[in-house]
C-alpha cells in the first residue's frame, strides 16, 4: 500500500474517532472533579454545614407554679381603705404594711410563714397598739411562666422555692430572739448555710431566676446581720416580704 493511502486512512480514522474521544474524554474530567468534591455537577445540591437543623430550639418556656402561702400576721389596725391604712403607719411612725383581706386593708406589724414564735411579736406590738392580735392571710398560688436560652429542670427549681419558704419560716424564731435579746448565732448561721446552698444550685439561670435570686440574697443579707432592735430587723425584714408578695401579683 502506498504511503498516500495509508495517510489518507489515518486521517479519515481520526475524522470518526475524535467526537468519541471528546466525549469520553470531557466525562471522565467531570466525573473525577465531582467525586473529589471541589467542583460539583451542574444541578448537584450544595450542603451547607452551617445552617441549623430544624429541631434546634433558641428558647425554651417552662411552667411554674408557686406555692400557695399561708402567713402568720400580727394585725395592728383594719381599715376601709388604702389610703387610710398609710396614714395609720404614718400618724404612728411604724415599720408595718398593708395586706388587703376581705376587702378591707388591714395593718400589719410583722408577718411569718411559721407561727411558733410569734407570741413575742404580739406583746411587743402590744405596747404599740393594746389590741393587736394574730390573724392569718393567704397569698394563694401562682403559675408563672418561665423562659430560658437552656434546658433547665423544672421540678428542681420548684423544690429549691418550696425549700426557701421552709427556711423563711425560721425567722419567726430570730424575730423573737432579737426581742427577747438572746444570741441568734447558731440559728443565723443555720440559715445562712441553707440559703447558701440553695444558691449554690444550678437552676437559676431564666427570666424568673434573676428576681428570686436577689430575694434570697437579700433574705442572706438580713440573716448575716446581727440587730440590736427588733425594730431594724422589722423594717428590713418585711421589705423582703414584700418583695416576696410582689412575685404573685
Amino acid at each position: 500500500m502506498k504511503k498516500s493511502t495509508r495517510a489518507l486512512i489515518v486521517v479519515i480514522a481520526l475524522i470518526f474517532l475524535a467526537p468519541l474521544i471528546g466525549y469520553f474524554g470531557t466525562k471522565y474530567i467531570l466525573l473525577s472533579m465531582n467525586s473529589s468534591g471541589s467542583n460539583p455537577a451542574v444541578g448537584e445540591p450544595v450542603v451547607d454545614e452551617n445552617i441549623p437543623e430544624a429541631d434546634e430550639i433558641d428558647e425554651y418556656t417552662y411552667q411554674l407554679t408557686l406555692d400557695e402561702l399561708i402567713v402568720s400576721m400580727v394585725q395592728l389596725a383594719s381599715v376601709s381603705s388604702k389610703e387610710k391604712a398609710d396614714g395609720f403607719i404614718q400618724d404612728k411612725n411604724l415599720n408595718a404594711f398593708v395586706f388587703k383581706k376581705d376587702n378591707l386593708y388591714k395593718v400589719v406589724y410583722s408577718a411569718y410563714l411559721g407561727n411558733d414564735k410569734i407570741g413575742s411579736v404580739l406583746d411587743n406590738a402590744r405596747e404599740i397598739v393594746g389590741d393587736a392580735f394574730i390573724t392569718s392571710g393567704v397569698i394563694s398560688e401562682k403559675t408563672i411562666e418561665i423562659k430560658s436560652d437552656k434546658e433547665i429542670e423544672i421540678d428542681l427549681l420548684r423544690d429549691t422555692v418550696h425549700e426557701f419558704y421552709s427556711v423563711l419560716g425560721l425567722f419567726d424564731d430570730m424575730a423573737s430572739k432579737i426581742i427577747n435579746e438572746e444570741s441568734s448565732k447558731t440559728l443565723r448561721n443555720t440559715i445562712t448555710d441553707r440559703l447558701g446552698q440553695l444558691l449554690d444550685r444550678e437552676v437559676w439561670n431564666n427570666s424568673f431566676g434573676d428576681e428570686f435570686v436577689s430575694i434570697i440574697q437579700e433574705a442572706l443579707a438580713i440573716t448575716q446581720k446581727n440587730y440590736s432592735s427588733f425594730d431594724s430587723f422589722n423594717k428590713e425584714y418585711i421589705n423582703l416580704l414584700q418583695r416576696i408578695f410582689n412575685v404573685y401579683e
